[in-house]
């Protein structure tokens, strides 16, 4: 992953040299009396037309370049303890289990492997990294929710699979835009 800094300068380099390229064939094609489109960019080993187009698609793939290698992906780590709807007491144990676990990841991999009835409780209830909409949509609200905390039994939370009590152990979000007061 490049950093903010080597990431502009490339961006800032590259367009400069595809500019000052631009300003030199059109001087060339002046002292040749040729029209500007008639003439050729090199680049590396491969010769384009200068025209606004290919200027256009420089440009354009520089940016998505900078993006593509600039761009973090959106995922979160967690663990989580699932009791069926069958039991009437599931809100008020997971409740319970919440107030006990606190922020204590072992705690929690404890309780989800003795009460969980999710094949993950194996793992401790671990569901490993995932991305926004791989889980059902009320799961993934809670996960990808900033206000949510890490590293803190939350729940508990309703789904069709059931009850659940949410460990997050990592989230990485796309990052804000300050806001320019």
């Amino acid at each position: 992953m490049l950093s903010k800094k080597t990431l502009r300068f490339f961006v800032v380099s590259t367009l400069c040299c595809v500019l000052i390229m631009a300003q030199e064939t059109a001087k060339e094609a002046r002292k040749l009396k040729r029209p500007w489109y008639t003439r050729y960019l090199v680049i590396g080993n491969t010769t384009l037309p200068f025209t606004p187009v290919t200027l256009a698609l420089i440009f354009v793939s520089v940016f998505y370049l900078a993006f593509v290698f600039y761009s973090k992906p959106v995922y979160v780590v967690a663990s989580h303890i699932l009791l069926e709807h069958k039991d009437p007491e599931a809100e008020q144990k997971l409740e319970e289990w919440k107030q006990k676990i606190g922020g204590d990841a072992h705690a929690f991999a404890k309780y989800a492997r003795a009460h969980s009835v999710c094949p993950s409780k194996i793992h401790g209830g671990n569901l490993g990294k995932f991305k926004p909409q791989n889980m059902t949509p009320r799961f993934d609200a809670i996960c990808f929710d900033p206000n949510t905390p890490v590293e803190q039994a939350v729940g508990p939370v309703q789904t069709p699979f059931g009850w659940h009590l949410i460990y997050i152990h990592e989230r990485q979000m796309e990052e804000q835009k300050k806001k320019r007061s």
